[in-house]
């Protein structure tokens, strides 16, 4: 699918969400805590006055912190006997402590919507959505979240990360899988839309895979950001960094890998924005990269998504492998 820009990120801070909570004062945010008392399986209840019972509800939620690292899984939320969770999508257990920033809106309006995937919107494994404010404008910005209702509506699941593109042959902002799998009829998603920007993800765990190619440092370049205040980032690092020694880690079909090292030239932020793309295809494998960064410290988590064939290796060794770093401030 074509996109509007000539390279496909995903910001892995917190700030886009932050900015879509602000461009609508309807929205509502709390910090969600796993604990023994809300975790049930795959599942964590959301408790928040006028949730029960509203299956029209829009909820969203985002990674706090180490949450990605300790639960590597796609999240989505799951409306079970009257109350919404957050959810693995993928049925993994949920472990206790974690912490989730969830975006509530009581009830769908024009911006902040459900979208249901049928044969009627579906193009080859994708689905377009048809929305005024979405259509024909690139530039939008767009969160999707994973809706599972199945005791109130035909509910399908989708147990992969999903992501929102621009596709310019449709004028219409579309839903499809990072990893390439097919999407199905009867998966559902909470839309959330605010005006300007770029599209993002709500669960932004991984990373679109895009072709390697070697990037030379530039100048500073600034990039106007969604932020609340319509603050400017500064581009600190644009390089490429050559992935340091892990041991031993092959990386066959299906598995995702952390990468860790220091970066000090120069020194990574808490708070800095991090862009990575890496070798996407390549002996059999098909990769996805996404990153977090602790002060001095980043780690890189790559997944393999390529269906292995009879003509693929069975796995991938990554030491000495490079990737493309872009870091904002």
């Amino acid at each position: 699918m074509k996109t509007s820009s000539t390279q496909k990120v995903v910001s892995l801070t917190l700030w886009i969400a932050s900015a879509l909570t602000c461009a609508n004062v309807s929205a509502q945010e709390i910090t969600l805590t796993t604990t023994a008392k809300n975790v049930v399986a795959s599942k964590a209840a959301i408790d928040f006055p006028g949730l029960d019972g509203n299956l029209q509800a829009i909820v969203a939620a985002t990674p706090v912190g180490e949450t990605s690292r300790s639960n590597p899984h796609p999240i989505g939320a799951w409306f079970y006997n009257g109350k919404w969770n957050i959810f693995n999508t993928d049925h993994a257990t949920m472990p206790e402590g974690l912490q989730f920033k969830v975006q509530i809106f009581l009830k769908p309006d024009a911006n902040h919507f459900l979208h249901s995937v049928s044969p009627e919107n579906m193009r080859g494994g994708e689905s377009c959505i048809d929305n005024r404010a979405l259509n024909g404008n690139p530039n939008a910005q767009v969160a999707i979240f994973q809706n599972h209702a199945p005791d109130n509506r035909s509910g399908a699941l989708n147990k992969y990360a999903a992501t929102a593109e621009y596709d310019a042959a449709a004028a219409k902002w579309c839903i499809r899988n990072v990893g390439g799998e097919r999407l199905y009829a009867n998966t559902a998603y909470n839309v959330i839309v605010a005006p300007g920007g770029t599209a993002t993800a709500m669960n932004p765990t991984l990373l679109t895979a895009t072709p390697y190619v070697p990037v030379v440092a530039t100048a500073t370049q600034t990039s106007t950001s969604t932020s609340t205040q319509s603050s400017t980032l500064t581009v600190v690092l644009k390089t490429q960094w050559a992935i340091p020694p892990q041991g031993n880690l092959l990386h066959s079909s299906g598995l995702c890998k952390n990468v860790y090292g220091a970066y000090s030239d120069p020194n990574i932020l808490a708070t800095d924005t991090v862009i990575v793309t890496g070798q996407s295809e390549l002996d059999g494998a098909q990769l996805q990269w996404s990153a977090t960064v602790d002060n001095g410290a980043i780690t890189l988590k790559v997944c393999n998504w390529k269906q292995m064939t009879l003509n693929a290796q069975a796995a991938l060794n990554l030491n000495g492998r490079k990737v493309n770093l872009l870091v904002l401030r």
